[in-house]
């Protein structure tokens, strides 16, 4: 949140299937925080709480899509660590209040109180401000997923307590009945009304980009959190090259003997 705060762009690496070491290899090249991915993908309870205590120890930033959008589920995630909850398929500002009302602590929003969680060491280190420092540490992103978001950015972004529209190309396209193509000017248009709401009520924005064109563009057009890199694109990557890097071996040595 540092980075954000000073108008910097964030980089984050996503994660969608767990792997010991991989906070140790994002700190390692410069991350600023890891998205864990546990709506779609599947992960257990102690997974998630063996993953929040790492990145802590790593002091990177840990923002999780919750596989449930209950109050006990998001309460438990924030008090075992977690730095900032997405909120996927958000449409209105009346969405975005209420889940404010489970990320935040009274009096911005209405979040139960625990407070002997990983998020005060247990008990051990709970501040005095503890409340106003969760509610300025502990950040809400909301995804804009729909053409129907993204007309309601302005008012989904004027809600107290809400730090950051994401967006969520894949879906948007899809429901605006277009191929995943994050080079379409109806991409590129719905970015600019994004951009102008978060300006417009001191918040910040952000998207997925899979390579650095995609990055550019979006952080150009103002982006400043940045989704790029994680575990299946860099697995699928680093194969791929491997397996180049060996046919280029093989048929090398094999013109030299048949030569």
């Amino acid at each position: 949140m540092k980075r954000l705060r000073a108008g910097q762009p964030a980089l984050v690496a996503s994660l969608c299937t767990p792997i010991p070491w991989f906070p140790d290899y994002a700190k390692k090249n410069g991350y600023d925080g890891v998205w864990l991915e546990t709506e779609h993908h599947l992960w257990d309870n102690r997974e998630i709480q063996f993953y929040l205590s790492k990145h802590q120890s790593c002091d990177l930033d840990c923002m999780v899509r919750p596989a449930s959008r209950s109050d006990s589920e998001v309460y438990r995630l924030l008090d075992n660590g977690a730095t900032g909850i997405m909120i996927p398929h958000v449409e209105s500002p009346e969405e975005a209040k209420f889940y404010v009302d489970l990320v935040k602590f009274h009096p911005l929003g209405d979040r139960g109180v625990d407070g002997y969680g990983l998020d005060t060491v247990f008990g051990l280190e709970r501040p005095e401000d503890y409340f106003e420092e969760s509610n300025r540490e502990r950040f809400l992103s909301v995804m804009l997923e729909s053409p129907e978001a993204v007309e309601e950015a302005d008012a989904i972004a004027a809600v107290p307590g809400v730090d950051l529209l994401f967006m969520g190309p894949a879906d948007l396209l899809s429901r605006m009945d277009l191929p995943l193509d994050l080079n379409q000017p109806a991409y590129f248009e719905a970015q600019r009304k994004v951009d102008r709401a978060a300006r417009a009520h001191g918040k910040v924005w952000g998207c997925p980009c899979g390579n650095p064109e995609v990055a550019k563009a979006a952080m150009s057009a103002g982006a400043r959190f940045v989704v790029m890199g994680g575990d299946f694109h860099s697995i699928m990557n680093g194969l791929e090259k491997s397996a180049q890097d060996f046919r280029t071996c093989r048929d090398g040595l094999q013109e030299k003997i048949l030569g």
